[in-house]
This record gives structure tokens, C-alpha cells and sequence, in this order.
């Protein structure tokens, strides 16, 4: 985020943290079980959350190395998505849903539901009000975050 340190996720299963200027691993976690198919990082660059084939959303504390998962979709995750003001993860699933769970708690918060198609991307507009969620089924949605309401396809 402030284009110092990048992170990235791999069919190894691994989420790497990399020094942005010299291309040095500076971290490494290992808790995925399978593929990670989506990062995103706090702008300060102490959290990373990821997203797997392996079903679960991990939520990283960089200094510590310490890892939270998070279980409640149904198929692989393919997109994950930190909020505006970082206090929601959303995540985007091959089971046709994306989820908003709560950072502090790791509890869901809502589940947005309407795609036919895995849901591939997601992210937040800067105001923080709307989700844009991309699928599979060839839609992109719009989606309040508040009320969880989709407005437009």
C-alpha cells in the first residue's frame, strides 16, 4: 500500500510478503491447505487477508505471523477485499456469494446473494456505501453495503 511491501498468493499455497524496491521475501505464511487465489493488504501494511481454494478467507497479523481463519462459504474463494476503513473483509466465492465478515471478531456480518455464477472479483468504492462484485455469469453488481441490497446489474 505505500509501495514499499507487496504480497502475493500462490498455487504453492503460500502468502509471501515482498520487500516492493529489492524484491526480497521478507515473510512467508503457510496455513492454506490449497491454491490462493486473492490478497489485499491494510494500507498500513499490518494486516493481509487471503483467500483460497481451500475454501477459508485467512486474515494475517504480518508482525506476529499469527493467522485467523474464516470458514462459511461453500466453495473455493477467489476474490477477498479489505473495506475502506478496514474494518470488513469481503470475500467472493465459487459458491455464487460474497460475504462481509467483521475484522475484529472474524463473524459474518452479511452474505450477498444473486450471482448464478462464481463470484470472481470484489471491491469497495472509496466512500465505503457499495460493493462491486464481478461474476462468472457475465454481471457485474452494485451492492449497498449497508442494507446488503443489490441496486443494479
Amino acid at each position: 500500500p505505500d509501495g514499499k511491501k507487496v504480497c502475493s498468493g500462490s498455487l504453492d499455497t503460500t502468502v509471501r510478503l515482498w520487500d516492493a524496491s529489492t524484491g526480497v521475501e521478507l515473510k512467508c505464511f503457510t496455513e492454506h491447505t490449497n491454491k490462493v487465489s486473492s490478497v489485499d493488504m491494510s494500507l498500513d501494511g499490518s494486516i493481509i487477508v487471503s483467500g483460497s481454494v481451500d475454501k477459508t478467507v485467512r486474515l494475517w497479523n504480518v508482525a506476529s505471523g499469527d493467522c485467523r481463519v474464516i470458514e462459511g462459504h461453500t466453495g473455493s474463494v477467489w476474490a477477498v477485499c479489505l473495506s475502506t476503513d478496514e474494518k470488513s473483509i469481503f470475500s467472493g466465492s465459487s459458491d455464487e456469494t460474497v460475504k462481509m465478515w467483521d475484522v475484529s471478531s472474524g463473524e459474518l456480518v452479511r452474505s450477498f446473494e444473486g450471482h448464478s455464477g462464481g463470484v470472481l472479483s470484489v471491491c469497495v468504492t472509496s466512500d465505503g456505501q457499495w460493493m462491486i462484485s464481478g461474476s462468472y455469469d457475465q454481471t457485474i453488481r452494485k451492492w449497498n453495503i449497508e442494507t446488503g441490497e443489490c441496486v443494479n446489474e
